[in-house]
This record gives C-alpha cells, structure tokens and sequence, in this order.
C-alpha cells in the first residue's frame, strides 16, 4: 500500500512535468511560427533591396545622361546603391540566423516529442505499477482477514475443548465419588448380610 501511494505520488508529479513539457512545447511553436514570419519579412526587406538597388542603377543612368548638372545625383544614387547592397547583405545574413534559428527550434521539438513520449511510456508503467501493488494490497489485506477469522476460530475451538475438559475432570470427580459411595454401600450390605446371618435360628 505505501508502495502504491509513493508511485501515484510520483505518477502526480510526473504528470505536472508533463504538462509543463507541454507548455514548452507551445511556446516552441510560437517561437517556430514567429521565425516563419520574421523570414517571410527578410524575404520582403531583400525584395524591396533588390528594387531600391535597381532604382539607384537607374538614377545613376540617368546622371550620366544629364552630365555635369547630374553630378551631384550620382553621387546619392551611388550611396542609396550601397545602402540596398548593404541591406540586402543584411537581410541574407539575417535570413540565415532565422533559419539556424528555425532549425534548431525544430530539433527541440523533437526532442521533447521524445521526451513526451518517454514520459508517458514511463507514466503508464508507473500506473500498471501502482494498480499491481494496490490489488496485491487487497490481496495482502483479504489473506489478513482470513486469518484473523481463522484465529478467531481457532480461539472459540480452544474454549470448547477447556470447557469440554472441564466438564470431563468435573465428570470424572463425580463418577469417582459415587464409585467410593457404590463402595461404601457394598460394604454396609456385605455387614448388614452378616449381621442377618448372625440372628437365623439355628436348626
């Protein structure tokens, strides 16, 4: 019994932890689909890198065409040219964190898939467990009972027997007492014969 109430102890905590494994289980896949997302924005920041890219092509184009009064232009359509580089460079960089980021995210959730079902597999040994050592408890407890009747018989059959034996010396003492008074009156009739053979006339 207190086998089986350690295990259900157990079995109650195994399953909080269950349940917190549970909670860090939503929260990766919270952590997962905000990846998702913020990679779906890197995507649109290289998009709009790629155009800002092509528009400071096109202003610089455009400079050339206008010459010494377009000057000036190029210069700012070359700086907003290595500004998209320089984002788009980020975005990549970024995007490849988010992916590692991703990655990893999934590998956790893998393991505490594992983990899960680990848990549980030893949740339900523990619980066949706990109703084994229970039902040997009620076992243990019906034998105790059985005996404790089997005692109790045996102690009724033990009064029986003294009082049996009691009633057998208490028996035995009368039939002893009036074979002594059979005795007795054997005699007084033996004395009384002789007695009655004393007065006869003789012939």
């Amino acid at each position: 019994r207190n086998a089986a109430e350690g295990i259900s102890v157990s079995a109650k905590k195994a399953e909080k932890s269950r349940e917190e494994i549970d909670r860090l289980t939503e929260a990766m896949k919270r952590i997962d689909a905000t990846s998702n997302e913020i990679a779906e924005i890197i995507v649109a920041i290289e998009d709009i890198a790629s155009q800002t890219n092509l528009l400071s092509l096109n202003a610089s184009i455009e400079a050339a065409r206008a010459g010494e009064a377009g000057r000036g232009f190029a210069v700012v359509a070359d700086q907003i040219g290595k500004l998209a580089a320089d984002s788009a460079q980020s975005a990549v960089t970024t995007k490849e964190l988010i992916e590692k980021c991703i990655d990893e995210v999934n590998a956790g959730n893998a393991i505490v898939e594992h983990t899960m079902q680990a848990i549980a597999s030893i949740f339900g040994e523990m619980e066949s467990f706990a109703g084994n050592a229970i039902g040997a408890a009620e076992a243990a407890q019906s034998q105790l009972d059985m005996m404790n009747k089997i005692e109790k018989g045996i102690g009724q059959i033990t009064t029986i027997v003294e009082s049996n034996s009691a009633s057998a010396e208490e028996t035995s003492a009368v039939s002893q007492e009036l074979a002594a008074q059979a005795s007795s009156m054997e005699n007084m009739l033996d004395k009384f014969r002789a007695a009655g053979a004393l007065l006869l006339p003789r012939s």
